[in-house]
């Protein structure tokens, strides 16, 4: 696909809210075009190869005899989106297998 028309898509995209997977060979640009084309909205970049699955549940915390989590950084940046944010996941297949895991609750 030309980059002209991929972008053409990731607009599109991001219009009708569809996830989008960008597949291909690394250095051609599928990152820098992502984010040229997200311009105007609020994008958060996440890289998961230099993440650890537990990044992707929020702080533990125990309350009123209850179990949860606090979600901070990126996580609480996509919960608390007031307007469209883009999350780009780059170079997910990279990632340990256990932090790809995590990521497909963000995925669904």
């Amino acid at each position: 696909m030309r980059p002209k028309d991929l972008s053409v898509l990731i607009k599109k995209s991001i219009e009708i809210n569809e996830n989008l997977l960008i597949v291909g060979p690394p250095g051609i640009g599928k990152t820098d075009l992502a984010v040229q084309s997200c311009n105007g909205y609020e994008t958060i970049i996440l890289h998961p190869v230099v993440h650890d699955p537990v990044n992707y549940t929020g702080f533990p915390f125990f309350e009123n005899g209850k179990a949860d989590f606090a979600p901070f950084g990126f996580l609480r940046r996509m919960i608390e989106a007031q307007k469209i944010t883009v999350v780009i996941i780059d170079d997910l297949g990279q990632a340990a297998s256990t932090v790809q895991a995590a990521l497909m609750q963000i995925i669904y």
